[in-house]
């Protein structure tokens, strides 16, 4: 069964993955705050597994959803600190991607821009979030679902 056909599965129907020989390759899962609450219980069962994802269309709260939502305004305020404390300009689509590499979620993103490719790559020089500030994020995330990817969602797999 394919990882994208596990993540779609009712918990209850999960099949057993213990004594899987093979390593499973890293799933690209659209993942970012808005689907945390869905995405939750699937996290889990990959972390107890050692399965890790990468996060697609880490940027969607940002690019997609009409008004950013209420994650947008905290991470202004996440990007003005980072700036401050940096001395170089930092927006809220890289604190957002801060969100993802704090945590140690890779994220798959491309972009139309060429003067975005720096400014992603940029991140990783970043200082990490506070703690408070991956909680704040991640906790208001929960409570708006929205998702933009709707390829695949109605197609099993299996």
């Amino acid at each position: 069964m394919s990882a994208a056909a596990l993540a779609r599965l009712p918990l209850a129907l999960i099949p057993p993955l213990d004594g899987l020989v093979a390593a499973l390759t890293r799933p690209e899962v659209e993942y970012h705050p808005y689907v945390l609450s869905h995405l939750e219980p699937v996290k889990k069962i990959q972390d107890q597994h050692g399965i890790r994802f990468q996060a697609y269309g880490p940027l969607t709260p940002l690019l997609r959803h009409p008004t950013g939502g209420p994650i947008k305004p905290i991470l202004e305020r996440v990007a003005k600190r980072l700036s401050a404390e940096t001395g170089k300009p930092v927006d809220a689509h890289a604190a957002l991607a801060l969100w993802f590499l704090t945590q140690n979620i890779p994220i798959v993103t491309a972009s139309g821009s060429i003067e975005r490719i720096p400014a992603l790559a940029a991140v990783e020089q970043l200082p990490d979030l506070t703690p408070e500030e991956v909680e704040e994020i991640t906790e208001v995330g929960k409570k708006v679902h929205f998702r933009h990817y709707r390829v695949g969602r109605n197609v099993d797999l299996c």
